[in-house]
């Protein structure tokens, strides 16, 4: 079997792999399919430093035998290929633990209409002639700058995506998605005094990037704005994390109220449901249904509805994200955030998950704060999962009398999350750019470590 694999032919290929996989001592089995297509084409100087092209298909076969379970891929889509891979899964399953939480979704949690359209795939894909003139022009536009010294390349590029998903219990769902990227990295300045930032803008729809010009400029204007950094001294004081850097923050909370981590007690809000643990002003959404959202689909990897979800409330937790097995030994309901790649069981995971707007601008929102931070970059991972303890290098700029003054570098911040999301205040900014999106936040009282 060839990779010119069709929609109905991904489906009937799971068929026939769940098929096998019972009349092979299965008691349940998943198959997924995921065919893809990579183009892209990287600029420097005015000159094509890399284009790339790459099309593959794979399959991840899942099957249960008495509670153990295992879980194998290949990419080999010859009928030898794929017999052979399901006797690998039945064979490794029954040397496997047993594990009383591993089971198939119910039939009454299945998605019931896994084919809708969400607007995530763009039929008129572009040329790589058009990829190249796009990456051209972003770094076109940003030498236009002429205190931008050097440019570490521009880049345009797409993906094209089909996910298939078979189960045991009759689920049956695929679903195409786009995913469109352009990019660009700069220097400024020199020997000592040398910066580097970038910008980029990514969408399902060709259509939905911003344009070469918006991105060049942006990305010079950042890139120029670091140059000649201060110190600021040590102490207490607000610290407000422009959107790029914020989702951080979103992303440490998202993973502290999976389900798994908190089974495995690894997390530090291990109880936090029906608690207040944000700031009256914060509610917080995960919605896998925006139309042409990048982290948009019509079901979770296990076939299950995955509804819009309120995860927090007026700063209270409502809900954690949940999938099978999560659900199961934490005796909550299953709200469908399954993943998974095609060798891994399914774990849990986020979709476009936001923090709802706010009411004030980002200028309002700091126009008090005499003495403070603003943070448009972080460096490394220094949190404490278990304990929320929060380290991590930072730069940006110095807030003075609630305007932004010089830039800053060679800092680091400190505090603890359950802390800080308490004291985080927020303004009217947010824009979907990513999966994970937050407007301006603001931060009451962390330590700062500079002078």
């Amino acid at each position: 079997m060839t990779l010119t694999l069709q929609n109905d032919t991904i489906l009937n290929v799971a068929d026939d792999l769940i098929s096998h996989a019972k009349k092979m001592g299965a008691d349940h089995a998943e198959v997924i399919l995921i065919k893809s297509t990579d183009t892209s084409i990287d600029i420097r100087s005015g000159k094509v430093e890399n284009s790339g092209y790459s099309d593959s298909v794979g399959v991840g076969v899942r099957v249960l035998i008495n509670g153990q379970t295992s879980s194998v891929s290949g990419s080999d889509l010859s009928p030898h290929a794929l017999n052979e891979l399901v006797s690998r899964a039945v064979g490794i399953a029954k040397y496997v633990p047993h594990d009383k939480y591993a089971d198939i979704a119910p039939v009454n949690m299945l998605e019931k209409n896994p084919n809708y359209d969400l607007g995530c795939y763009d039929a008129d894909l572009p040329s790589l002639d058009t990829l190249k003139e796009y990456a051209l022009k972003t770094e076109q536009v940003a030498l236009e700058n002429k205190s931008i010294t050097n440019s570490e390349g521009a880049g345009c590029s797409y993906g094209k995506y089909t996910l298939g998903l078979v189960t045991s219990n009759g689920f049956s769902g695929l679903y195409h998605k786009t995913m469109f990227g352009l990019s660009c990295s700069l220097i400024a300045g020199t020997d000592l005094d040398m910066q580097t930032d970038y910008d980029y803008s990514t969408a399902c729809l060709f259509s939905g990037l911003e344009s070469p010009e918006t991105i060049g400029k942006r990305a010079a204007d950042r890139t120029v704005k670091k140059l000649n950094p201060k110190k600021m001294r040590s102490g207490h004081a607000p610290v407000v994390f422009d959107p790029r850097a914020g989702r951080s923050l979103l992303s440490y909370f998202a993973s502290s109220i999976c389900a798994d981590s908190i089974a495995r007690k690894s997390s530090f809000l291990g109880d936090a449901r029906d608690k207040q643990i944000f700031s009256s002003n914060i509610t917080i959404t995960d919605n896998p249904h925006i139309t042409s959202g990048l982290g948009s689909c019509p079901f979770d990897a296990e076939g299950v509805r995955n509804p819009e979800l309120t995860v927090v409330e007026k700063g209270i937790v409502k809900n954690l994200f949940s999938h099978g097995a999560s659900s199961r030994q934490l005796n909550i309901d299953n709200n469908g955030r399954a993943s998974r790649s095609l060798a891994s069981s399914a774990y849990v995971s986020t979709t476009n998950l936001y923090i709802e707007n706010g009411i004030i601008s980002p200028d309002a929102l700091m126009n008090d704060i005499s003495y403070g931070l603003y943070v448009t970059d972080t460096i490394g991972h220094g949190i404490n999962e278990v304990t929320g303890d929060y380290s991590i290098g930072a730069s940006g700029f110095l807030i003075e009398n609630g305007v932004l003054t010089y830039p800053v570098s060679e800092i680091t911040i400190a505090g603890n999350l359950k802390e800080m999301f308490l004291n985080m205040f927020i303004a009217n900014d947010l824009k979907f750019t990513g999966r994970k999106n937050v407007p301006t936040l603001r931060i009451e009282g962390l330590m700062i470590a500079g002078e």
